[in-house]
């Protein structure tokens, strides 16, 4: 409640100032407040709010991320996915390589909840493919993580396995131990899936 007050207060004097970059992240932390707390419709009024005031790409990109994925949560598939491409543009406009790796893997896991698998595969090496460009270990080895958790989804348990192999590979580049213990046991759950049986971590 208190955070609420102070980010009232805030967004009143950004409106006093004209800063219009302050009053669009108001918006858009509002909106992380009511989603926080399942206000859904306060939640995507506050986000539009932020995307119509901003100028700033990142911001917008963020705020059709968080609109498409309250939308994915409430089972609404058509608008998530318009918000989810309107995010890939606009991170696109600002060259955010990370914002455009998050929003494609998102829109593959769309897909895979709706178990099309050519395009959930198509979009995964897509975010693959833009993460690659980020020459970020940890952005590299979290995506190779996500594509795993949803090639999963689409029971395709060799090819998830495949995925984290490589995340694996990067997270240890990155020096994430921690992510490699995770793969290490998902690794484990899908080859148990698969009936083997042997202790055989991705390398």
């Amino acid at each position: 409640r208190l955070k609420r007050v102070v980010i009232d207060l805030i967004n009143k004097l950004a409106k006093d100032e004209n800063d219009i970059q302050t009053e669009a992240l108001i918006y858009y932390e509002t909106g992380n407040i009511h989603a926080k707390n399942k206000q859904w419709a306060s939640a995507l009024e506050q986000y539009n709010n932020a995307i119509n005031t901003s100028s700033d790409e990142n911001i917008k990109a963020r705020a059709h991320i968080s609109m498409a994925n309250i939308y994915s949560q409430t089972d609404y598939f058509k608008p998530a996915m318009e918000h989810y491409y309107d995010a890939i543009s606009h991170a696109g406009e600002s060259e955010n390589l990370n914002l455009q790796t998050k929003a494609l893997l998102d829109v593959g896991n769309m897909y895979a909840q709706k178990y099309d698998k050519d395009s959930s595969l198509q979009y995964l090496s897509l975010a693959k493919n833009i993460a690659h460009e980020t020459q970020d270990h940890k952005v590299i080895g979290k995506t190779y993580q996500k594509s795993a958790d949803v090639c999963e989804t689409l029971s395709e348990n060799h090819l998830a396995l495949d995925n984290l192999k490589y995340s694996t590979f990067y997270y240890k580049q990155a020096n994430s131990p921690t992510k490699v213990a995770q793969n290490f046991e998902a690794a484990a759950d899908l080859m148990s899936k698969l009936g083997n049986k042997e202790k055989v971590p991705p390398s």
